[in-house]
């Protein structure tokens, strides 16, 4: 895969093409301080696009208030802009699920040094082989094989590149 470096030149988007993308309309008329958390993050992005960035640099803000890590409703809109307006999208975050939503690559980090860049599929089966695991929490979106059924002790056999999950 021949991949490009390069960053196109700002591409200057239109405020009607921005608040069709990111499902804006309702809000137009709205007073920010009606507005819910997510559809203020979604107003940001829009604010964003409209100076016609060359990436987009995304700090995942999906934790709740018991530092629980939840699916971020602002990923599909990710995947809009990155898809429909072909602008890269750096997207920082825990969340295993959110970034199986975005890309199949990824960059592995824990107290600040890089563990791996690649496929995010070997990465996660490299860091479970080794036993070095710094995903603290394991989502529960992974591409298996299944292996077979025990329906007496209640569990399947599944395979994770070579790796046996029960």
């Amino acid at each position: 895969d021949a991949v490009d470096k390069t960053i196109s030149p700002n591409k200057h988007f239109r405020f009607d093409e921005i608040v069709g993308l990111l499902d804006l309309e309702i809000l137009l008329d709205s007073h920010p301080q009606h507005l819910s958390k997510f559809e203020k993050q979604r107003v940001a992005l829009a604010h964003a696009l409209l100076g016609a960035p060359r990436l987009l640099l995304m700090d995942e803000t999906n934790k709740d208030l018991s530092g629980e890590t939840t699916i971020s409703p602002i990923v599909p809109f990710l995947t809009r802009v990155r898809d429909t307006l072909k602008l890269p999208v750096i997207y920082v975050t825990n969340s295993l699920s959110d970034v199986l939503q975005l890309t199949d690559k990824m960059v592995l980090m824990a107290n600040g040094r890089v563990l791996g860049v690649g496929d995010i599929n070997r990465l996660i089966a490299d860091q479970i082989s080794a036993a070095n695991s710094s995903l603290h929490v394991f989502d529960n979106v992974l591409p298996v094989t299944i292996g077979n059924h025990q329906t007496e002790a209640g569990c399947t056999i599944a395979y994770y590149y070579g790796i046996e999950v029960v």
